[in-house]
């Protein structure tokens, strides 16, 4: 018994010569999204950035195909040579915000707040989008069930406290071996202020369905193989939530929490996955330029998951 998984990452457009280019110019605000015919995705802008979101499922694969189907829809509705980028952190010219018909809400930075699991502390960041030249991208990973779902199956994940426990059991298990492996200073320029180590929100999809949305994650979503990992990962520690409660070190909290906001000591940190990874694996993953790897296509994931991306790179794990 699986709960729903969901996403919205988001991508920046960049020019035929490389250069930074605001979503507003091709695409809509949310309220006004383009959706899929079949309903399986949505694109829209969010500040500076592209995002897409998709219809929740149980299946990982199906979320990352379509995911991929959302990205390859919005290349073929840029100009040629145009290209998406998974970058966490990107420098642009403020300039553009005084161009003609420049939206008024590309002028906010406008995140509703999340939580820190640590510090239960509201994080909104304290930045004048009119005057910060930095614009920053993420994967926020979604896990929810209907209530009735959870009463007779996970009547655990009913309660707070272990949503709040299970974010920082995500910090551990995926947050600290995903930044190792993604290791690259953009992702530490956005964790001033976005994405920081046990970011979260409580979320109520509708008045059937709750859940919890992680926040953690810069970029998965430039490799197929490090978005089925990485959701993989995170559904392994909702599914053995009940087994890693009792074991919990709470002594750990802060250096894991340390590590993921600013790099320093993560490899101590890692600890195996079954089946995902071990010490070994995050340090083979570091030696891969995974930041410059680009989905190139949304069929493969079909048939190409993090088993087969790992034994190509001759992974052990």
């Amino acid at each position: 018994m699986y709960p729903t998984l969901g996403t919205d990452p988001e991508k920046l457009i960049r020019d035929q010569d490389g250069n930074p280019v605001p979503a507003h110019k091709f695409f809509p605000r949310q309220e006004s999204a383009l959706e899929d015919k079949a309903g399986y995705f949505k694109l829209y802008r969010d500040g500076y950035m592209l995002e897409a979101s998709v219809t929740p499922n149980y299946c990982r694969a199906w979320v990352i195909a379509n995911v991929c189907e959302a990205f390859e829809r919005a290349k073929g509705l840029l100009p040629e040579g145009y290209t998406l980028d998974s970058t966490p952190a990107v420098k642009i010219d403020l300039r553009f915000l005084d161009e003609p018909g420049t939206p008024g809400d590309v002028s906010l930075f406008g995140c509703s707040p999340s939580i820190n699991a640590y510090t239960m502390e509201q994080q909104i960041p304290a930045i004048d989008a009119r005057t910060h030249e930095w614009r920053y991208g993420g994967t926020h990973m979604h896990c929810g069930m209907t209530y009735e779902l959870a009463k007779r199956k996970a009547p655990w994940f009913l309660d707070q406290m272990n949503q709040i426990l299970l974010v920082k059991m995500w910090d551990r298990y995926l947050g600290v071996p995903l930044t190792a492996s993604m290791d690259c200073p953009e992702q530490y320029l956005r964790r001033q202020w976005y994405g920081k180590a046990g970011e979260f929100r409580f979320q109520h999809y509708d008045n059937e369905t709750f859940g919890v949305e992680y926040r953690t994650p810069s970029q998965i979503f430039n490799n197929y193989g490090i978005a089925s990992w990485s959701f993989g990962i995170f559904r392994w520690v909702w599914e053995n939530f009940e087994y890693l409660k009792p074991r919990w070190d709470i002594g750990r909290e802060e250096a894991t929490r340390y590590a993921i906001n600013t790099g320093d000591g993560l490899m101590k940190l890692v600890e195996a996955v079954p089946g995902y990874y071990s010490a070994v694996t995050v340090r083979g993953m570091r030696e891969l330029p995974l930041q410059k790897f680009v989905l190139s296509g949304y069929n493969r994931v079909w048939e190409w998951g993090w088993n087969e991306w790992a034994k190509e790179h001759r992974l052990k794990y």
